[in-house]
């Protein structure tokens, strides 16, 4: 069994959406259409210990929907999203942003949330080999590894004690996504055995609040 396909069952019961293989359209265009220009450089704007972050320019449409639609594909999502109560409109949920991380031997991704509702990561280039990774800190307590790991933090009922979801996140992962709620923090640890890149793709749904407001002033 892959560490995809263990990797589900937690990431389920703790309320971040797993998905199959995307579409090959969306994935063509995610490594395609990624501009290297400085006015697309978002590192500046992100959490990321990492040089190359790139924002996508404006996405045709079909791309925004597919992943709008993913979110109303889970029972689980839907089920958090009507929690949210605060609105006296219906707003419609748009795809708010949307980059690419190209992260290199020993850059990281410290402990960090989103904004919005939801927010995604599609794993398009995964390059190391975890057991290669392990043998880096083979002495950590526990003998568990967090070495190139991907983590989700999640707290006990009373808020007093985290409960780290350490994601075993390897080749087996390429072109599937994972979705979860934008406040849930998480982080990536560094990896030191590859020289090339981990590639991998986010972004951030949200409410669009100014155009409910504007059809509420048509109405």
């Amino acid at each position: 069994m892959t560490n995809w396909k263990k990797s589900q069952r937690e990431l389920l019961a703790n309320n971040i959406q797993t998905y199959d293989d995307l579409p090959e359209y969306i994935i063509d265009y995610l490594k395609t259409a990624i501009k290297f220009e400085g006015e697309y450089y978002t590192n500046n704007s992100l959490a990321g210990h990492i040089e190359n972050e790139y924002a996508y320019p404006p996405r045709d449409k079909k791309i925004d929907e597919f992943f709008i639609k993913s979110i109303f594909k889970s029972p689980m999502l839907v089920s958090y999203l009507q929690t949210f109560n605060l609105l006296t409109n219906d707003a419609p949920i748009v795809l708010e942003t949307m980059w690419c991380n190209f992260m290199r031997k020993q850059e990281f991704n410290p402990i960090h949330t989103h904004f919005g509702l939801f927010s995604f990561i599609v794993f398009l280039k995964i390059p190391y080999d975890l057991a290669k990774e392990d043998k880096i800190w083979p002495n950590t307590y526990g003998g568990k590894s967090c070495t190139s790991r991907l983590e989700f933090i999640t707290f006990n009922p009373f808020g007093n004690t985290i409960n780290p979801i350490t994601v075993n996140v390897d080749k087996s992962f390429e072109n599937k996504m994972l979705m979860f709620p934008s406040n849930m923090p998480h982080q990536v640890y560094p990896f030191y055995t590859s020289d090339d890149e981990r590639i991998t793709v986010s972004g951030n749904l949200k409410f669009d609040t100014v155009k409910m407001s504007n059809e509420t002033k048509n109405d």
